[in-house]
């Protein structure tokens, strides 16, 4: 099903049938377009939906690769997609990538209980007035953005994270570890390299062994050329010895 007609209006959360997910449709302010790939992330700092009193803020991630989850309690595809953020999570060193939820429930008892539920430890803003959401362009949930460490949206995952897994990280990989498409030279190698070559010679000394085996090649050559013509001379000599009268 392509999708059906949902509004969201502020303050209260309907259900609809868009990727079987939650409609989020145009609210007061919502921007016109959804955000694109080359876009910068815009900056937002929201209470955490764990402890209220602190909070989750763009900022205080600076420098690393981000996954923006943007998700509610009422979405089925969100809910199932917290246990694989939270494997995903596990994938790479926590100062290089970091997932970030943001919740838009209006109340959010019911998202604190999922994220008990799952396990999910990631940090996750509560944004009961779906501010960051209208930042982003946010449509329908779920929805999704890889920022990549400079703060531009790399990708933009619009429907369940299942459908798609391989392509995020695929994306993940190309910004977290591009070398990893180089194979790594390991000191161990190079010394076993070092070992099986012998000795390092100064360049002057290989030099100098090379034209000196050039000498010595040509010799060799002069002197087979010297032997092959000389057979054949002496050859005839000797026949002419032997016809003499």
């Amino acid at each position: 099903m392509a999708g059906c007609d949902g509004k969201r209006i502020l303050g209260r959360i309907r259900k609809a049938c868009v990727w079987g997910a939650l409609q989020l449709a145009v609210w007061p302010g919502a921007v016109a377009a959804a955000l694109e790939p080359g876009a910068a992330a815009p900056a937002f700092s929201l209470p955490s939906l764990a402890a209220p009193a602190e909070r989750v803020a763009l900022a205080d991630h600076g420098g690393k690769v981000l996954y923006i989850d943007f998700w509610s309690a009422w979405c089925a595809p969100c809910r199932d997609a917290l246990p694989a953020l939270a494997a995903l999570r596990e994938t790479y060193p926590r100062e290089r990538f970091e997932v970030i939820g943001i919740n838009v429930d209006p109340l959010p008892d019911a998202a604190r209980r999922v994220l008990e539920g799952v396990g999910a430890r990631y940090p996750t803003a509560s944004d009961a007035s779906a501010e960051s959401a209208t930042m982003y362009g946010v449509e329908a949930l779920p929805a999704a953005f890889v920022v990549g460490a400079d703060g531009i949206v790399r990708h933009v995952q619009r429907g369940p994270l299942a459908k798609d897994i391989n392509v995020v990280k695929a994306a993940l990989a190309a910004l977290i570890e591009p070398e990893s498409a180089q194979p790594e030279e390991r000191p161990e190698g190079r010394d076993m390299a070092r070992r099986l070559e012998g000795p390092e010679v100064p360049e002057a000394e290989v030099l100098e062994a090379e034209v000196a085996g050039r000498s010595e090649t040509q010799k060799q050559r002069n002197a087979m050329t010297s032997n092959a013509f000389a057979a054949p001379r002496a050859s005839a000599a000797q026949g002419l010895g032997a016809a003499a009268p």
